[in-house]
């Protein structure tokens, strides 16, 4: 994945059909939010708390500090703060994912670097707003970097293991990839998203992030590839 890109910049883009920006996935928000507990962890920007199970709280001064450069991470840090951290993942993802201008912040950073395209769409009293690609680069490189790891054994860091296993359990593996190869290459698909093909230089933040962003799961059905 292009380092470019946070969990959640991969998540919406590969959520999102190229010509008409409809979302490809039922769970979409609560995948991005399930992504963003996985960013900042793996960003040392929470911890998990050790007295209190799948409870997390804030880590590093500077490394909660430095979500304030990225204005998605920012914001949702922020509602975080609302609602405040020392509860289950799962709930603070249900919180996330709840906002009504929850993706606004990830849609004009990835319209603003040109990625996706604003459109404004009207029929009789109705108004809303897709998304469509403008410029599929960044969502090429993307793609072209999971199918390495998916298919071609290539090495798997911590980002491409929680940014696979939330698009695995969401539905958007198969939106974006060959059904056939899927098929093929399920069982290390299974254990990418389980966290076990991890490179040998991972850190336990890796699987802080993927058991905070699967938290996911437990409020929405696993989708299978079949």
């Amino acid at each position: 994945m292009r380092a470019d890109l946070t969990i959640p910049e991969a998540l919406l883009l590969l959520g999102l059909h190229d010509r008409t920006g409809r979302n490809l996935s039922s769970y979409l928000r609560l995948l991005i939010a399930g992504g963003a507990l996985g960013e900042m962890a793996l960003r040392g920007a929470i911890v998990r708390n050790p007295n209190k199970d799948d409870r997390y709280s804030w880590g590093e001064a500077g490394a909660v500090a430095a979500l304030d450069d990225d204005l998605f991470l920012s914001r949702s840090r922020e509602a975080i703060l609302r609602k405040k951290l020392d509860r289950p993942a799962r709930d603070v993802v249900s919180a996330l994912s709840g906002g009504t201008d929850f993706l606004m912040p990830l849609y004009d950073t990835l319209v603003s670097r040109g990625a996706l395209e604003r459109e404004e769409k009207r029929f009789l009293f109705f108004s809303w707003t897709t998304y469509p690609t403008a410029n599929p680069a960044a969502e090429d490189a993307l793609k072209a970097r999971l199918a390495h790891v998916l298919f071609a054994q290539g090495a798997v860091t911590e980002r491409d293991s929680v940014t696979i296993a939330l698009a695995k359990h969401g539905g958007l593996l198969p939106a974006n990839f060959d059904r056939a190869r899927l098929k093929e290459h399920r069982e290390r698909i299974k254990e990418i998203a389980a966290g076990k093909r991890l490179a040998a230089d991972a850190t336990a933040a890796a699987i802080e992030a993927m058991q905070a962003a699967l938290m996911t799961t437990l409020i929405m059905p696993a989708v299978i590839v079949n």
